[in-house]
């Protein structure tokens, strides 16, 4: 009975001793409970313990550790079996109650997402808020809900998708921080927005339909343009035609007309008949060029003198 009572006493000091130190790793902060109850400092705050070895009051003190360079990750409307290069994700499973989302149209959006976030403030984490993963995914869903309920189902699946993000990611920050929960959240991330499984093959076809529209209205916008085109072309073509055809006759008639006063101008200086006399022979030679014998009848000649086109007889001669 004496050993027994040496190694129970022997047993209870190392016990005792292996309880009186502690160590906190790089990544993590501890808070020290005493009686149960988290010790302060003197602003009122949680007393956090930094890395290292500390000791404590054995079986009086508790210590609580907490990662703070840890990302923690919760995920919405699916779940990460195996995080891979080829990541594998859950089947079989119903996540609708999480997913399905009323937009403002009303449709209904299937809405995946992610959410990351640090712990700030153990204390806070510890203390303040009873289930802090529960809060953080009812905040979560309630913050995507209002950001989806507010845009219709084109702009949901289509560029709206960051906005929606950011609009979680600033929701929850500022629930989270009033609830003093410890927690700063690091990136909200839709993962992937499309219409319900059930009514998938029906918003396919409507967008495959809408494609086919949009290629159709294409085709006929080119074509269109394609025929405006060569109509333009073909009427700037008439009407720069028009336009030198008109250039081409005023020229024309400047020309005549300042040929003619250069005439005139000439004809006026000469007060003599010698532009009159040649006109005169011009409009004869060109009457009796198409005439056949001529006869020339002069006062001064007693006789007529015959006057023979010598070209047109040459000419009857060759034939």
């Amino acid at each position: 009975n004496k050993y027994k009572v040496i190694i129970s006493i022997f047993a209870f000091l190392v016990f005792f001793a292996s309880d009186m130190y502690y160590t906190i790793d790089a990544n993590e902060r501890g808070v020290v409970l005493r009686f149960g109850k988290a010790t302060k400092n003197e602003a009122g705050a949680y007393a956090l313990v930094e890395p290292g070895l500390h000791f404590k009051l054995p079986i009086i003190d508790k210590v609580e550790k907490v990662k703070v360079d840890f990302i923690y990750k919760e995920e919405f409307g699916y779940k990460t079996v195996d995080a891979d290069v080829k990541s594998e994700y859950a089947k079989g499973q119903s996540f609708e109650e999480v997913s399905w989302m009323l937009t403002n149209d009303p449709s209904i959006a299937e809405v995946t997402w992610v959410v990351q976030y640090k712990i700030q403030n153990p204390g806070d984490y510890l203390f303040e808020v009873r289930n802090v993963k529960n809060t953080i995914r009812d905040v979560s869903e309630a913050s995507i809900r209002l950001a989806v309920g507010d845009q219709t189902f084109d702009e949901v699946i289509g560029d709206k998708r960051d906005a929606i993000a950011e609009y979680a990611l600033k929701k929850m920050r500022d629930v989270l921080s009033s609830y003093k929960s410890g927690i700063q959240v690091q990136t909200v991330k839709l993962m992937s927005v499309k219409p319900p499984q059930p009514v998938a093959d029906s918003f396919n076809k409507v967008n495959q339909a809408e494609q086919q529209k949009e290629v159709s209205q294409n085709v006929a916008r080119k074509d269109s343009t394609n025929k405006i085109n060569v109509a333009i072309g073909l009427k700037d073509r008439l009407i720069n035609e028009a336009l030198g055809y008109e250039i081409d006759k005023v020229n024309r008639a400047k020309g005549d007309a300042d040929r003619f006063l250069a005439m005139l101008d000439e004809y006026s200086k000469d007060k003599s008949d010698v532009t009159k006399v040649r006109l005169y022979f011009d409009k004869i030679s060109s009457v009796l060029a198409n005439s056949g014998e001529v006869v020339i009848f002069d006062e001064e000649i007693n006789n007529l003198s015959p006057l023979f086109n010598f070209d047109k007889l040459t000419s009857k001669s060759n034939d």
